[in-house]
């Protein structure tokens, strides 16, 4: 070899090594020098997509390499995140990288990362969304055959197939992994499955027979599935499952208990959701048109937009932004609830209205167990139990505030709250407005509490939002009547103070300067009247001794009945050295209550 020919190959080496940003960075930073914005495209899926040269990306793979490299614990994995927080897309870009599309990933960390290396595996991609619920086990079966026709395999069919063969789920699977498996040259595939979940949630908004009945075989049809998974587990290099939550009792993650969840480890916290640091760096000329359009500074905005968009938490130590929302917002130039607006799912709105507990306390401010969110119980009898603050978190409705940890037993107990502006002041109306028929008027709520007039507050309530209990509460208690005033008070914009809860587990509230305690009482006929009238006399020093010593002992019990005739009994003031005081008694109740004494 001559003198040119080792310099050339020298040369050659060096530049391989430090290999530049690709032709699409260089566009990208010319394009924004000249004062031209790069096209955001909300909720896009495809990485291909999105890494041409006129869109505007934010490089989301350094998390990606925990996942992807040999040696890593995290090869079997399972991640929940809300709608539209990028997990499609996330699948699509390890769908890209294990087809050893490199050219892709130009620019982006995971490229030259040392500890990824680029070898190409026949991928299984799953998307049960887009399965149809009432005819799954034939939509999966297709779908099989279709990624193996790809490949160029045969699955779902043989010259002796018979026709209960064709739609044969294990068979299918299995005829699949074995082939490509078989065909690879790694003797590995991978497996990338997206809202596993989606045959399952889309029947929970329905509550009858036919959709229970459905649920039931669902759910026998995805246990099906992945009891192949993980029979052949050593055929699989990689396997990527996202959904709501781990359904357990249901025997469909009984199938895939190998799965790691990450959904709330410290390291994976901002893979999905975008940090203020990213919006910064990839954004900047969005930022400063949208300062621009608003009339706002750097610093003003930057509290808007996090006001609006930001606390999202799973534990981690950064809080991330609505991805969804921050592209909305760089688009069309004005604050708007994007996420709330793309569609609350119907059947979580269902559940919290078919719920036997609604306690909204919990929601915010308040710390709950973190064991309390591993799971969700499904049962295929179809005796299902949902923790509706669970799915809230999980539905990105709730998100972490804080946490802490027992020094004793270790355990974990994470304080929750509304994430942003969006959620509370869009979510919580559609709440009020699936727990009681008629919405109560805000302003009015507001005019009412900031001229003392606590009292014409709950009577504003009773014509309103407690003006019709609905049917499926069948004895409401005082949690319930709780729920619902806390919620109002919170979209008013008030803080619920947790410190008012006392050792006796008294649900209590702070309602313009008064501290309120909300009691419920079944009557239904005078004897029961005069029962909770003998009751409020002699039991006035019980109700203020249970009250703490660092706030005022005066307080209103306001009386709801939860027997029919429902509605708002009576208001009492309780003070410290003097008789109980009726401020208010319904008439109406009080009537109806002697007439059904009347023989």
């Amino acid at each position: 070899m001559n003198m040119f020919s080792r310099s050339l190959k020298v040369i050659s080496s060096f530049v391989t090594k430090q290999r530049r940003p690709p032709p699409h960075v260089f566009f990208q930073k010319a394009f924004q020098s000249s004062g031209g914005l790069l096209i955001i495209k909300p909720g896009f899926q495809s990485f291909e997509q999105l890494m041409k040269p006129s869109i505007a990306y934010v490089d989301k793979t350094a998390p990606l390499v925990d996942l992807v490299r040999f040696d890593t614990p995290y090869d079997r994995v399972f991640l929940s995140r809300p709608r539209k927080w990028g997990k499609s897309v996330t699948v699509d870009t390890l769908a890209c990288l294990f087809q050893n599309k490199r050219d892709l990933f130009e620019g982006t960390e995971i490229c030259d990362h040392p500890d990824v290396e680029w070898i190409e595996y026949p991928v299984v991609r799953l998307d049960f969304s887009i399965l149809k619920v009432h005819d799954l086990r034939r939509d999966l079966v297709v779908e099989l055959a279709s990624i193996g026709t790809s490949y160029g395999v045969t699955v779902g069919l043989t010259p002796s197939s018979t026709k209960a063969d064709v739609v044969n789920v294990e068979r299918a699977a299995k005829q699949l992994f074995t082939q490509l498996a078989s065909n690879s040259k790694t003797g590995k595939i991978v497996l990338l499955v997206d809202e596993y979940d989606a045959p399952v949630t889309k029947l929970l908004e329905w509550r009858n027979k036919t959709a229970d009945a459905l649920l039931v075989e669902n759910l026998q049809i995805l246990q099906e599935f992945y009891s192949v998974v993980k029979a052949l587990g050593h055929l699989f290099r990689f396997q990527f499952v996202t959904g709501v939550s781990k359904f357990v009792k249901s025997g469909v993650f009984s199938g895939v208990n190998h799965l790691t969840d990450i959904s709330m480890i410290p390291r994976f916290s901002s893979m999905l959701g975008f940090t203020w640091e990213e919006i910064q760096t990839d954004f900047a000329p969005h930022l400063l048109a949208l300062g621009k359009e608003l009339n706002l500074s750097s610093d003003d905005l930057h509290a808007k937009i996090t006001q609006w968009y930001n606390g999202y938490s799973w534990c981690g130590p950064d809080r991330v932004y609505n991805p969804y929302s921050i592209c909305r917002l760089l688009s069309d130039q004005t604050f708007e609830p994007y996420w709330i607006q793309a569609g609350t799912p119907g059947w979580l709105l269902r559940l919290i209205n078919h719920a036997a507990v609604v306690n909204t306390t919990e929601w915010d401010n308040q710390f709950v167990a973190k064991s309390k969110f591993d799971e969700i119980e499904l049962n295929t009898m179809g005796n299902h139990s949902f923790d509706i603050t669970n799915l809230l978190f999980r539905t990105g409705y709730l998100t972490v505030k804080d946490q802490q940890q027992d020094p004793n037993n270790m355990k974990t107990s994470l304080l929750l709250g509304y994430p942003n502006f969006e959620v509370r002041d869009t979510f919580l109306p559609q709440v009020v407005r699936t727990l009681c028929p008629k919405m109560p008027d805000i302003t009015e709520c507001q005019r009412l509490l900031n001229n003392d007039d606590v009292v014409g507050f709950f009577m504003h309530l009773a014509t309103t939002a407690f003006a019709s209990i609905p049917g499926n509460i069948s004895m409401p208690d005082e949690k319930w009547f709780h729920s619902i005033v806390h919620v109002i008070l919170v979209m008013m914009g008030h803080e619920y103070p947790s410190e008012l809860w006392d050792a006796s587990g008294r649900l209590d509230l702070k309602v313009g300067n008064a501290y309120v305690e909300v009691k419920s009482a079944a009557i239904g006929n005078q004897g029961g009247l005069a029962e909770l009238n003998l009751e409020e006399k002699t039991g006035s020093k019980q109700v203020v001794n249970r009250k703490p010593d660092n706030i005022s002992a005066d307080r209103l019990v306001v009386i709801f009945n939860s027997k029919p005739p429902r509605g708002l009994l009576k208001i009492v003031s309780v003070a410290r050295g003097r008789e109980n005081k009726v401020l208010y008694q319904s008439p109406e109740l009080l009537s109806a209550i002697e007439t059904r004494s009347t023989p």
